[in-house]
């Protein structure tokens, strides 16, 4: 007995005719020039509103540190002015003015006042000659040192001139080879250490126009950058504003505007800087009232 096997049993239909990919392939088709083209133009768009985006808040940035800059130059110069005017006319002979104003556009001021150090001594032997070392035994002149610019005062004639200290000696004595004075000064003159600093704007450079402090005898400094604009108005005794005071002694008040700028233009506003106004009165403490 046997089994016979059969081979002619039909087959099962696949489904699949010549030349079709097989099942495993179906799917598996790549990205068409179209959608590549698509997904690039988000992708750029994307990158373009993050560097916009980036651009504007470093732009952001940047400006605030210059209104930073700003603000702080602006303080320093309105600091430096209000204690220099507060303090002209301290301790100074009335043969020397406290201030003088120049109508300049931008203006300048020159304040004098005596060194807060009430640094200053009396003659103590008539001078014999313009050269003469100034003697003033029973002074202490230890606050003086060479190169300082000092003021010699006659109160019986009521005169006076600046000199220039050249060396200190024990006596003690002030010596000014290189500055003869212009007569001689008698016993009791009075010899003091008068500061004196002038303040104006330095527009040499036209991109960084900067406040400049001057001491007497002595080139300008640099003391506050990108400052433009100063404008110094003098309330006098009479309640009368000018812009030059005929009698500086006879100021009441000094009333002060100076307009700082940042140190670039700012693009969104026009291509043209920021500016700052700092408007201050200064109540002068040591002049005739």
């Amino acid at each position: 007995m046997y089994c016979e096997l059969k081979t002619d049993a039909p087959r099962r239909a696949t489904g699949r005719t010549s030349g079709q990919r097989p099942d495993h392939a179906i799917g598996e088709s790549g990205m068409t020039i179209l959608e590549l083209l698509i997904v690039t133009i988000i992708g750029l768009a994307v990158t373009s509103a993050a560097l916009g985006a980036y651009v504007r808040m470093n732009d952001q940035s940047v400006m605030q540190d210059q209104i930073v800059e700003m603000e702080q130059s602006g303080r320093a110069a309105e600091r430096v002015l209000s204690q220099r005017i507060r303090m002209a006319g301290f301790g100074l002979p009335m043969k020397v003015a406290p201030m003088t104003g120049q109508d300049t556009n931008p203006d300048t001021i020159t304040v004098t006042a005596l060194d807060p150090r009430m640094c200053q001594g009396y003659l103590s032997a008539a001078m014999a000659n313009p050269t003469s070392t100034v003697l003033c035994a029973g002074s202490d002149l230890s606050c003086f040192a060479p190169l300082m610019w000092a003021y010699i005062y006659d109160p019986v004639a009521d005169t006076g001139e600046y000199f220039q200290v050249t060396a200190i000696y024990g006596g003690p004595a002030l010596a000014h080879d290189s500055h003869p004075l212009s007569r001689l000064y008698p016993s009791g003159s009075q010899v003091s250490h008068i500061e004196q600093f002038s303040y104006y704007i330095d527009r040499s450079d036209t991109a960084r126009p900067t406040l400049m402090e001057r001491p007497l005898g002595l080139p300008g400094v640099a003391y506050a950058e990108n400052i433009e604009g100063l404008d110094f108005f003098y309330v006098m005794q009479s309640g009368d504003t000018v812009s030059v005071p005929a009698v500086p002694r006879k100021v009441r008040n000094v009333l002060v505007r100076l307009v700082a700028r940042s140190p670039r233009v700012d693009n969104t506003m026009e291509h043209d800087y920021r500016r700052r106004t700092f408007s201050f009165n200064v109540s002068v403490r040591n002049l005739e009232f």
